[in-house]
């Protein structure tokens, strides 16, 4: 009866330690979501600087800049012009900056152009384009048909800003200078956006030897740690509950001698002679 009591002690205490380090765990990982922190040292920590996905993005609505300008600005922190790459992007850089920052007229510069190769658009980073939110008469295709000025200009124009005036469409610029009444020219200029990777400083926790996550799984190293962990803690607690029974199992000698019972040899009663 006492070795079952133990055991259903042992496994509440199991069951409540197990929940308890599993919403610590996952508390810590929430609270460990990434931060503007994590974005690079030399970025000021201000508005303008956001955190979406595993990117830094850093919104610079306060000075204008030619693309080559923006683009070495970008490059002296680590980073890039904004690499829109997919419509979630796109979105998130479009709402941003007509939402948060109102400003519904504003073109920033992205990191897409077509300087080494007319007509062959890519992003900075090297990349093709397999999602493309042109402008009508601009793009690839501009070359060929559309009367815009930027149609009738596309060799010149080899650097794109995303035009928040036109719902968040691609326009092709120069990425200089335009010209200004035949003769005279002056700086194409616009405000821009920097994409960074985040500068995630490894944990204690992360420092183990499980191996790396592997192609197709859906096990991370973070979440085989935690499982880690678990098991430990599983042990431990295995290793309590049989060193609890194994000390019901020992000979109680204490209740031997308490229960003991002796026989006595009753002697014989002489009778005295009368």
């Amino acid at each position: 009866m006492f070795e079952c009591q133990l055991t259903h002690i042992h496994n509440t205490a199991r069951m409540w330690t197990f929940i308890t380090v599993t919403f610590g765990l996952l508390f810590t990982r929430l609270a460990g979501a990434q931060t503007i922190n994590d974005c690079p040292a030399s970025l000021p920590r201000n508005s303008f600087l956001q955190v979406h996905g595993d990117s830094c993005f850093q919104f610079v609505l306060f000075r204008e800049r030619t693309h080559t300008q923006a683009k070495a600005d970008c490059h002296s922190n680590g980073g890039t012009l904004a690499l829109v790459k997919t419509p979630e992007i796109q979105d998130y850089i479009y709402h941003e900056i007509l939402s948060t920052y109102y400003g519904s007229t504003v073109k920033v510069w992205v990191g897409l152009n077509d300087i080494d190769n007319e007509n062959i658009y890519k992003w900075e980073d090297g990349s093709p384009v397999t999602f493309s939110n042109w402008n009508t008469g601009d793009g690839p295709a501009s070359g060929t048909t559309g009367t815009s000025h930027h149609a009738l200009n596309h060799n010149q124009n080899d650097c794109v800003v995303l035009d928040v005036g036109l719902k968040g469409k691609w326009v092709e610029y120069p990425c200089e200078s335009h010209p200004l009444f035949i003769v005279f020219s002056q700086n194409e200029a616009h405000m821009y956006v920097c994409q960074f990777k985040l500068h995630i400083i490894p944990t204690a926790a992360a420092a183990t030897t499980t191996p790396p996550r592997t192609s197709g799984s859906l096990v991370t190293q973070a979440d085989t740690t935690q499982m880690e962990i678990l098991t430990n803690v599983e042990h431990e607690l295995e290793t309590t509950q049989e060193q609890g029974v194994q000390v019901t199992e020992q000979p109680n000698t204490h209740a031997t001698e308490d229960f003991e019972v002796t026989e006595e040899t009753e002697e014989p009663v002489s009778e005295s002679p009368d």
